[in-house]
């Protein structure tokens, strides 16, 4: 399993609008919560899978999710027809959006580590801003043109 980000992005929102998933049972909709936050343990993420990788059974599912392996079976069958989430060639379950996401957030990791890479090559502390932008951000600027001075006499009272 998986140990870093201890939390996902879940958006109450979405379920709640997610007409496949809200005409699942109460107790279906309740053990879908529970398998997203075990795939969001799971490696690769998103994934319904076992420490070894290979596709976690309904008698596992059961076990973790303290409930007999029929009620796993049957919610897991009722997600299964109402489309929740997909089954890969390998007999894994998982969620779509989990697996986007994950991809998603991978490729801006790298991107971030790329870039940190150049930035620390160089020498640099952080990214040189021009001076224009500094006094925006302070307000400087601003606030010596509202007040009929230039931005040198503003700094000078500073």
């Amino acid at each position: 399993m998986a140990k870093k980000n201890p939390y996902f992005k879940f958006y109450a929102k979405d379920l709640l609008a997610d007409e496949t998933l809200r005409l699942c049972s109460l107790e279906t909709r309740g053990l879908w919560i529970y398998v997203l936050s075990l795939m969001h343990r799971c490696v690769p993420r998103g994934y319904l899978v076992q420490e070894n990788g290979k596709p976690m059974t309904t008698a596992q599912l059961a076990r973790l999710a303290s409930c007999q392996e029929a009620e796993a079976d049957r919610c897991i069958n009722e997600l299964l027809s109402a489309g929740v989430f997909d089954v890969s060639d390998d007999g894994r379950i998982y969620s779509r959006r989990m697996v986007k996401e994950t991809g998603i957030s991978e490729s801006r990791s790298a991107a971030g580590s790329k870039g940190a890479a150049v930035t620390n090559a160089t020498g640099q502390k952080f990214a040189a801003a021009k001076p224009s932008a500094n006094a925006r951000q302070t307000g400087r600027q601003t606030l010596g043109k509202s007040v009929g001075m230039g931005i040198e006499e503003y700094t000078e009272i500073y």
